[in-house]
C-alpha cells in the first residue's frame, strides 16, 4: 500500500470515527503512528465514537453476567480502561473486587508434638575481638572519609571492596564514637 493510499484510508476512517488501533492494523502502523499521520494531514481531533443503544444493552448484559473487564472490552472493541467509565455512565452498580477480599480461614485444632526450638541467639564476640574482615588500618581509612560518598567511592577502588560494604562499615564505626 502506497503512502497516498494509506493517507486516503486514514482520512476516510478518521472521519467515520474508527478507533486508531483498527486503522493502524489495516495499514501496519501503531495507534500513535496513525495519530501522528492524521496530525500531519490536518484532520483535526479524532471524532469520538458515539455509543449506540444496542451496544449499551450488550454492555449491560455482559456486566450483569459478571464478565471480566477484559472480555467486555474485547467483545465491544473498546479500551480496557473505559469499562469502569461506561459502567458509571450507564448507572450500573459497582461490582465487588473478589480478588481483593481476604478469605477467612478457620483454625482447626491439631495436636502438635512439642519439639525443642533451635537456638537462634547470635554468638557475640567478646569486647576487643575484631572482625577479621576489617583491620584497624581499614577502619581508620573509613573513618577518615567522614561518610562522604565521593571519598567512600575512592576508598572502594583503593581497597577493592564494594561501596555498600564500606558505607555499612562507616555506619558501624560512626555508631561507636
Amino acid at each position: 500500500m502506497t503512502r497516498e493510499e494509506q493517507d486516503a484510508l486514514i482520512r476516510r476512517e478518521w472521519l467515520v470515527g474508527t478507533p486508531l488501533r483498527e486503522i493502524g492494523e489495516a495499514i501496519g502502523l501503531s495507534a500513535a503512528g496513525v495519530s501522528f499521520r492524521a496530525k500531519t494531514l490536518d484532520l483535526g481531533p479524532h471524532p469520538k465514537r458515539r455509543t449506540t443503544p444496542e451496544r449499551d444493552a450488550r454492555f449491560r448484559r455482559m456486566w450483569a453476567a459478571g464478565e471480566t473487564h477484559q472480555k467486555i472490552a474485547d467483545a465491544l472493541g473498546i479500551a480496557l480502561g473505559s469499562i469502569k467509565t461506561n459502567a458509571n455512565r450507564l448507572g450500573l452498580d459497582a461490582r465487588r473486587a473478589y480478588h481483593l477480599e481476604k478469605t477467612v480461614v478457620r483454625a482447626v485444632p491439631v495436636a502438635v508434638a512439642e519439639r525443642p526450638r533451635p537456638a537462634t541467639a547470635k554468638v557475640r564476640r567478646p569486647d576487643g575481638v575484631r572482625n577479621p574482615k576489617w583491620t584497624a588500618e581499614c577502619d581508620a581509612l573509613i573513618a577518615a572519609t567522614g561518610g562522604r560518598y565521593a571519598e567512600i567511592e575512592r576508598l572502594s577502588t583503593l581497597i577493592g571492596r564494594p561501596t555498600s560494604e564500606i558505607n555499612a562499615r562507616w555506619l558501624r564505626i560512626r555508631g561507636r564514637s
